[in-house]
């Protein structure tokens, strides 16, 4: 039978935050970088704890309330979350796993919804009490503890919604781009996401690119629209060619 975790109201809870749970998923990676341990092997060197301490169950069940590891057959597992939040490719890759990690709990979810990155005693008192469900004495009994999970947790939120504010200031509406024959009127496409500007002179394009990690992706794309473009100029000097021609 599984170790249930803590409860307030009608919100479940762990018993730790998330920076904690992901220490000992670092820690569970630099001791065994496979991601799998006994679970005697775990509880006594990630955990640092008797492997039949309830100390050690608890602790346990809350890193997989994160969904951040799994316990099977008593051995205990990284989860692909769990291996994202602490050894994502980018650090974008890591704060979206931490926060799929934290909206998996409802709690949090719920708060963050609600109040957004504002942490504070009594503002959590009563979301407990309004929104959990909680009495009076059970909202102010778990308060210190809900508070510090909330907090933690709020940072990662926040960061995360930084990054994407930012992502969407990379998105700039690109002025109509002078051409070699500006007189048949040619409007380049929208260009694709992460180029910044494309200056083109008589013989040749300069493209000043954003994102330096994904630029030969983005280079390419900023080529097949060019190619579209030329293409367009081509077809309306032919007709333009055509009608001097007949004239």
């Amino acid at each position: 039978m599984g170790i249930k975790m803590p409860k307030v109201g009608r919100y479940s809870y762990p018993r730790i935050t998330i920076d904690e749970a992901l220490g000992y998923v670092e820690k569970f990676v630099e001791k065994c970088p496979k991601g799998e341990m006994s679970r005697e092997t775990f509880a006594k060197y990630v955990l640092g704890h008797s492997p039949t301490s309830s100390t050690t169950g608890q602790l346990i069940a809350s890193i997989g309330y994160y969904n951040l590891i799994r316990s099977e057959k008593g051995k205990i597992l990284i989860t692909d979350l769990g291996k994202r939040a602490v050894a994502g490719v980018t650090e974008k890759d890591r704060v979206r796993a931490v926060v799929e990690a934290l909206k998996r709990v409802d709690l949090i979810r719920d708060y963050w919804k609600e109040h957004g990155e504002t942490v504070d005693g009594d503002v959590v008192r009563i979301f407990l009490k309004e929104t959990g469900d909680a009495d009076e004495i059970e909202a102010a009994r778990c308060t210190p503890v809900v508070t510090k999970i909330l907090r933690s947790a709020v940072k990662w939120l926040v960061r995360e919604r930084e990054m994407v504010v930012k992502e969407r200031e990379r998105v700039e509406e690109i002025p109509e781009i002078p051409t070699r024959a500006p007189s048949l009127g040619m409007v380049m496409p929208t260009l694709p996401e992460g180029v910044q500007m494309i200056v083109v002179s008589r013989d040749y394009g300069t493209i000043y690119i954003r994102d330096a990690a994904s630029s030969l992706e983005i280079l390419r794309k900023v080529f097949e629209v060019l190619g579209k473009g030329l293409q367009q100029v081509e077809a309306r000097a032919e007709k333009e060619a055509k009608r001097s021609e007949r004239g």
